[in-house]
């Protein structure tokens, strides 16, 4: 009994950390409902990533300025696996089976989706710290750091939902 004490309010941890980040979130805990707050987390963090296109033009701007032309092309890249991991996450499948759905996903699943979801909400806040310290890069080099890192931040976060669908598809 004390395990499932224990695992009930762990479980509860991680959705009480992803209701914390999303207004309006009301569904993981109510089956029917899991669906569309599946839908509506995706939909939070996609926005949130999308907030960053706008800070990373200005860097992109700033570093065309000050000749910084190894770090645009790096910021390129950036831009394009940006992109492409907003779009996975906002048109990915939902991440619970309706009851005529062939994939079934079970507690356990749904238990280690509840996790990728909070590492893919906590990824979104890492990500525009990254962003912003491109921006803030004093000069060309520390903006290619910073560029780098930023890049290798959401190469993590494009294997972390990998990882991610694929416990869906179990």
């Amino acid at each position: 009994m004390d395990r499932i004490i224990d695992k009930s309010a762990a479980q509860r941890g991680a959705i009480e950390k992803i209701l914390h980040f999303i207004p309006g979130f009301r569904g993981y805990l109510d089956k029917e409902w899991r669906r569309e707050a599946d839908k509506l987390e995706r939909e939070f963090v996609a926005s949130k990533l999308s907030e960053n296109k706008a800070v990373l033009k200005e860097a992109t701007v700033s570093l065309s300025r000050s000749g910084g032309l190894e770090a645009m092309t790096d910021l390129d890249r950036v831009d394009k696996k940006l992109d492409k991991i907003i779009q996975r996450i906002r048109f990915a499948n939902y991440g619970a089976s309706g009851f005529f759905d062939t994939v079934k996903v079970g507690e356990a699943e749904l238990d280690r989706v509840y996790a990728f979801d909070l590492a893919l909400l906590e990824g979104a806040q890492g990500i525009a710290a990254r962003a912003a310290a491109v921006k803030a890069a004093p000069d060309a080099a520390a903006a290619k750091g910073a560029v780098s890192a930023l890049l290798e931040e959401l190469e993590a976060m494009d294997r972390a939902f990998n990882e991610r669908e694929q416990c869906l598809r179990r």
